[in-house]
């Protein structure tokens, strides 16, 4: 979620947008969506992925007009140009606690070698603290999840909605709270909770939207669903 003006890069390859066959021995969790769209409480599912938010010429992000990033610390920026150092984002919606309804968002900078696991949190350095090697955090806000939408048609995906309530790292689009927002992916889903994503994708109403090709993560359902469900 930033730009980096004038600065040029390689895209790397990104994964299909096309959901493939798996094998019979792995079990697809989606099985117990219904066959059409359905509006379903965010209570029910727990979903954290990882991914890689691409270095387009110029930026990372749609939005109206780009941010200038002269103060970015030439050690990041040299690294963002020069493909060791990539952007990602972590998105983590635990469903359960005080915070079950709260969807996290964190944009970060990271060796392109190196990977946090979801398990570890990550950590909280801003660009004006950070020093060569750390993990640079470039934004951080909450999001109250009130909706949540899944689909098997034509493969497995789902939009979570909601509004934002918090910014723990200041946007580099400025203050985000109250704005709409809306995070949504294809996701092939095993049996044993994890989960592979493709397009995952947010929204930040009037503002930007920023997405990764493809990410790894959890998705999990607390309960199984059926065609006649309704809102």
């Amino acid at each position: 979620m930033l730009f980096l003006k004038g600065l040029e890069t390689k895209v790397s390859k990104t994964c299909s947008m096309h959901l493939r066959v798996i094998l019979p021995l792995v079990v697809i969790v989606f099985v117990l969506l219904p066959a059409t769209s359905q509006a379903i409480d965010p209570g029910s599912v727990r979903f954290a992925a990882d991914g890689v938010v691409p270095l387009i010429p110029q930026s990372f992000v749609l939005a109206p007009a780009p941010v200038d990033f002269s103060q970015l610390p030439p050690w990041l920026a040299g690294g963002l140009v020069n493909g060791t150092i990539v952007a990602r984002q972590r998105m983590t919606f635990t469903g359960e606690g005080r915070e079950k309804d709260i969807l996290s968002v964190q944009v970060y900078c990271i060796a392109v070698n190196r990977q946090i696991p979801l398990s570890q949190a990550l950590p909280v350095i801003t660009i004006f603290e950070a020093k060569p090697g750390d993990v640079v955090t470039i934004s951080l806000f909450l999001t109250k999840i009130d909706r949540l939408e899944v689909s098997n048609n034509p493969s497995p995906n789902f939009a979570l909605a909601g509004i934002v309530t918090k910014m723990i790292v200041p946007s580099p689009f400025g203050d985000l709270v109250g704005r709409s927002a809306v995070f949504t992916a294809g996701l092939t889903a095993y049996a044993n909770g994890t989960a592979d994503y493709q397009m995952l994708g947010g929204a930040v109403a009037g503002s930007h939207t920023s997405y990764s090709p493809s990410a790894e993560g959890i998705f999990k359902f607390q309960k199984s669903f059926s065609n006649d469900d309704t809102d």
